[in-house]
């Protein structure tokens, strides 16, 4: 059986969750953590006995496979642009960042590279997905509505638009994500905001973002 040599970067509570699920895979070894937090770092590495690397230069020197980019929207580029060029397969958590420059310029490497990529999307994947695909096949759709109801993530990045890039960017990406690939590619984009933040410190994006 051929295994797959995993590393992460980040080691917050997304790469916590792919850990576990990945530990569970037979054909999988996790072998080495990075985060700028090493206590965190340090955490994850001794939940299923990784290594914690100091910096992504020792990460990517551990005979890697694979490495799961499990940073936040702001940390996104020179993370992916470092994996691809050592030629490893990547998953990558979304968002790719918080502007479309750092996305195009990682989906260009991405290309050039010509390794096994995929981003977080994992809605596409549930089987209520695929039944719909397997409904709307070959039929035009002409209406589609959708929507993101939930609580403010804790993580103290994301109030900051600069740093988690806005609801759209950071969640509602998802239901965008599901958009695209049961209707079609988009032609025209058009976005309103309600102005007003919701009840958290320091938060100066909009609640609603449409």
């Amino acid at each position: 059986m051929v295994t797959c040599r995993i590393g992460f970067v980040g080691a917050g509570g997304v790469a916590v969750r792919h850990a576990r699920m990945l530990a569970g895979f037979d054909d999988t070894r996790l072998v080495a953590v990075t985060d700028p937090d090493r206590a965190r770092a340090d955490s994850l590495a001794a939940e299923h006995g990784m290594r914690a690397a100091p910096d992504l230069d020792a990460l990517l020197g551990e005979g890697l496979d694979a490495v799961y980019v499990c940073v936040p929207p702001f940390a996104h580029g020179p993370v992916e642009q470092a994996v691809l060029d050592a030629g490893l397969a990547m998953f990558v958590e979304k968002p790719l960042g918080v502007d479309e420059e750092t996305a195009e310029s990682v989906g260009k490497r991405v290309a050039a590279a010509g390794v096994v990529t995929a981003v977080g999307h994992h809605w596409r994947y549930s089987a209520a997905v695929e039944r719909a695909r397997q409904l709307l096949d070959g039929r035009p759709v002409r209406l589609l509505t959708g929507a993101w109801l939930d609580k403010v993530p804790p993580v103290g990045w994301w109030p900051v638009r600069e740093r988690s890039g806005g609801q759209i960017v950071e969640q509602a990406a998802h239901v965008l994500d599901l958009a695209r690939l049961l209707a079609g590619e988009v032609s025209t984009v058009c976005a309103v905001a309600d102005g007003s933040p919701p009840r958290v410190p320091g938060c100066p994006q909009a609640d609603v973002d449409g």
